[in-house]
């Protein structure tokens, strides 16, 4: 960007960060509560020891078979040996 225009990016933050440029107010921390000591400590969950199924993995991680196929084929063509584990 020539040096004669301004910054166009950090004007147009600047229009949407309440506050403008130049505004880095430190976030601060109320007082706790007066009865903290006295509360109930939350309940914690037992992890549990049952692993993820291979579709539970694929869904939480967003793989798709499409995606895989379209990776092995990219390999291929590069001279790559896919891992054909499936």
């Amino acid at each position: 960007m020539p040096e004669d225009q301004p910054d166009l990016l950090n004007a147009a933050i600047a229009g949407v960060i309440p506050g403008g440029q130049g505004d880095s107010r430190p976030a601060e921390q109320g007082d706790a509560p007066a009865d903290l000591s006295e509360r109930p400590a939350p309940p914690v969950p037992t992890p549990s020891r049952d692993g993820l199924s291979a579709g539970e993995v694929a869904h939480l991680s967003g793989g798709d078979e499409g995606a895989v196929d379209a990776n092995n084929a990219l390999d291929r063509a590069e001279g790559v040996v896919p891992d054909d584990e499936d």
